[in-house]
């Protein structure tokens, strides 16, 4: 792959990372709620968990442009 292509594939690999864990940590933290009536703890903790994965995300992004 070209490294045009590699960095029009960034933001996009980032956008979709993204997306997918706050979908798939929101609805864990959501159906565990749910089973252990908790209200919105867990859901919480979910968001949080994704919020640390598109920061470690962000620094892989980072890394790779300081490599270049």
């Amino acid at each position: 792959m070209t490294d045009d292509r590699k960095k029009q594939n960034d933001p996009m690999q980032f956008g979709t990372s993204t997306a997918v864990a706050f979908g798939l940590f929101a609805y864990l933290g959501h159906n565990a709620d749910e089973k252990y009536v908790t209200e919105y703890l867990w859901t919480l903790v979910g968001l949080s968990l994704a919020m640390v994965w598109t920061a470690y995300e962000i620094w892989k992004i980072v890394r790779s442009t300081k490599d270049d």
